[in-house]
């Protein structure tokens, strides 16, 4: 691109220099002279090989004629060069030497580029005929010119020339062209005509033909796809489609809309197509911005865009400005903001590296390098078939995506309704499990609240027998009481006779008799004190207190109770060997306790010691294991927080240690909750560590466990000393 700049200006500087010298000299070169001798109904004229450009003085036919130009420049023809500019003026001449008389024939000036309301992009066109240097016949038409003031008014084409010759006659036929659009053409094409016999027809090429039916088969595509898709890309890739058929139909040649609709003022249809090019080309950019997804995914870049469509919108406009006021100046501008906005927009779509975006920056750069790069062929269908051959095959690869997105989706919903119904199924069989085991547990609670009402009766029934034992015993109690002493007013009596007789043998039998008999009543009287004391004890637990606490010797009723719990852990099934060790505080005295109620823990924790050893010793054996029980109590800190009183009051420590099996983790939470067991069938109700823990709880008291599976458990009691 450097190489060519300067040999085109060079160029150009050398026709402007060498024209420059030609119009100075006032030489108009000879036309081009075409020989008419057979009557044909359509011939084509050879082009000239020059044209007048005027310059910023205007000529007319009478300047002509004198041979001024004045400011004009003489341009070569050639036919592979664009030398028609837009708002510029033209002149040429075609010398006509007929043999043949030709009345009321047309003279076509075709034009390479057509445009919806305006066939021919030449706004104006002038024919002049000279015969004999006399000025003759002249004419009129042109894209500008009503249809009124034309020579020919035709639907096809505005561009054609009334022509008259007569046998034997040389006429030369001065042509003045003015061209009104923004686009730089080749020198038309002539063809004279008998409007008789022949008119021209724009016949569209095949490649028209197939582009055209191109757009129209994707255009349906698009509107079945949104009616399928609906959503907005499909939408705006409808209205772009829309758009570019419209601005397909805006470069038809064969008018039909400016004869019908705005007939004394065509120079509409030119406005109309620039205003469709301009909404088409925004309308591509917007959909461009919803393709690539650039709202949600590159939201500054999307904010960016946007500003970029608003500009080249209104930077349009600039168009139709420069027609109305023949100022190139405006196109200038209008062509670099174009040109400037498609390439920055292709480069940044490119920058994104995504496949759409991809597609979308090649589309923009086949758009708009054609324009900005000159090329040595016609480039308008490549550039725009270009882009549609690549937004289909994108749209195209897009709906593939989403079809294999949707395939997906109703895969993953199906994976998911699977994934679902086996969670539900789970669910159901867990929840099936767990209603079951309700139902054991219920059964189980069932069984162990008859067990309890078992218990209660019997409870109440020991009430009974040991209530009718206490009378007994109490008889037991009194008559070796009384017996002892009648024993010891014998032994005296019997001492006061001896004083007056000296002792014989009888004597001393008779007093071991009696030492004896009064041994065997003090055992009597001190078991039968001890079978009271039991009596009392069960009586006392099976009625239950009152409630009141009452300061009671804390040793002697772990003493007591400790020593209960394990004659009837012996006297019950399964016993086993229980070495037990008390490690009790001799300064402990007395604490406040409900005693029926706080016998019940020792008992509980005692038992249930027992339980684990038991458990432990089945799988070790007598060899290996040997279960022990230990006691401790001591002087503490309250706890914190109780209602027994504030922190740091003095309280006392009692603990309950097991060389047993532990207890899992995973259930030291729960051996505290009501009905929780591990003992099997209806061996333990699951309510003795929860009454325990209410107890101690009633007393002001708190509990916790500490144990090592495996090595044994360790319930820690703390109570106030003061109720």
């Amino acid at each position: 691109m450097k190489k060519t700049c300067p040999l085109l200006f060079s160029l150009i500087l050398t026709m402007t220099c060498f024209t420059i010298a030609i119009a100075q000299d006032g030489q108009i070169p000879a036309p081009v002279s075409v020989t008419i001798d057979s009557y044909k109904s359509i011939q084509e004229l050879p082009q000239p090989g020059w044209v007048i450009k005027e310059g910023e003085s205007p000529l007319s036919i009478q300047d002509i004629l004198k041979g001024d130009i004045k400011d004009g420049q003489i341009l070569e023809v050639d036919p592979n060069k664009k030398i028609i500019k837009h708002f510029e003026k033209y002149w040429f001449a075609v010398e006509f030497v007929s043999e043949v008389d030709l009345h009321n024939w047309l003279m076509h000036l075709e034009n390479s580029y057509t445009g919806f309301g305006f066939t021919n992009n030449f706004s104006e066109i002038r024919s002049y005929a000279i015969q004999d240097g006399q000025l003759g016949q002249s004419g009129i038409t042109g894209s500008f010119v009503p249809a009124s003031q034309r020579d020919y008014n035709s639907r096809h084409t505005q561009s054609l020339l009334n022509l008259s010759l007569s046998s034997g006659s040389s006429t030369i036929l001065w042509v003045h062209i003015k061209k009104n659009d923004a686009l730089t053409d080749f020198f038309p094409k002539l063809t004279i005509y008998d409007p008789s016999i022949a008119l021209p027809e724009y016949t569209l090429e095949k490649r028209d033909l197939i582009l055209l039916g191109s757009y129209l088969i994707i255009w349906i595509l698009s509107l079945i796809m949104f009616f399928y898709l609906r959503d907005r890309t499909s939408f705006w890739f409808f209205v772009f489609l829309t758009t570019a058929n419209i601005q397909f139909l805006t470069g038809w040649s064969s008018d039909p809309w400016t004869p019908l609709l705005y007939p004394e003022n065509p120079k509409y249809g030119l406005y109309f197509g620039i205003l469709a090019a301009i909404i088409n080309v925004v309308v591509t950019l917007q959909f461009y911005r919803v393709f690539v997804n650039l709202p949600m995914k590159h939201r500054s870049l999307d904010r960016f865009m946007i500003w970029t469509i608003i500009v080249l919108f209104f930077s349009g406009f600039l168009l139709p400005l420069s027609i109305y006021f023949e100022n190139n100046a405006l196109v200038s501008v209008f062509m670099a903001i174009y040109g400037g906005i498609f390439l920055l927009s292709g480069i940044i779509y490119f920058s994104l590296k995504e496949p759409l975006s991809i597609f979308i920056g090649l589309a923009l750069v086949v758009v708009i390098i054609p324009q900005l790069v000159p090329l040595p062929f016609d480039y308008n269908h490549i550039s725009i078939t270009g882009q549609l051959v690549i937004v289909t095959i994108a749209v195209g690869y897009r709906f593939i995506l989403l079809f294999r997105e949707r395939l997906q989706v109703e895969k993953e919903k199906k994976d998911l309704v699977i994934d679902q119904n086996t969670i539900l199924e789970k669910q159901v069989a867990q929840r099936t499990a767990e209603l079951s085991q309700s139902l054991d547990n219920l059964k189980s609670t069932q069984a162990q609240l008859v067990q309890q009402e078992k218990l209660a009766s019997l409870g109440q029934l020991t009430a009974g027998i040991a209530h009718e034992i206490k009378n007994p015993l109490n008889f037991v109690n009194n008559f070796s009481e009384v017996s002892l002493e009648l024993l010891d007013e014998v032994k005296e009596t019997r001492i006061k006779s001896q004083e007056t007789r000296p002792r014989t043998e009888e004597d001393e039998i008779e007093d071991e008799i009696l030492e004896d008999i009064k041994a065997n009543l003090k055992r009597i009287h001190e078991h039968g004190s001890r079978a009271n004391g039991i009596v009392t004890s069960m009586l006392q637990h099976s009625r239950g207190g009152s409630g009141k606490k009452e300061p009671a010797d804390l040793n002697a009723l772990i003493k007591e109770y400790v020593n209960l719990s394990f004659h009837g852990m012996r006297a019950g099934k399964n016993p086993i060997d229980v070495e037990i060790e008390l490690d009790l505080d001799k300064e402990i005295k007395e604490v406040p306790l409900v005693r029926e109620d706080f016998t019940r823990v020792i008992i509980n924790l005692c038992n249930n010691a027992f339980d684990a050893m038991r458990s432990k010793l089945d799988l070790a054996g007598l060899e290996a294991y040997h279960p022990k029980l230990t006691v401790r109590n001591k002087a503490v800190k309250s706890p914190t927080g109780l209602p027994a009183g504030e922190a740091g009051d003095l309280g006392v420590e009692i603990s309950v240690e097991d060389n047993g099996p532990g207890i899992p983790d995973e259930i030291k939470d729960k051996i505290l909750q009501p009905f929780f067991t591990t003992k099997k069938g209806t061996e333990g109700t699951g309510l003795g560590l929860s009454i325990t823990h209410d107890i101690v709880k009633a007393h002001g008291g708190e509990i916790n466990i500490v144990s090592q599976f495996g090595r044994g458990t360790t319930f820690k009691i703390i109570l106030p000393m003061q109720g």
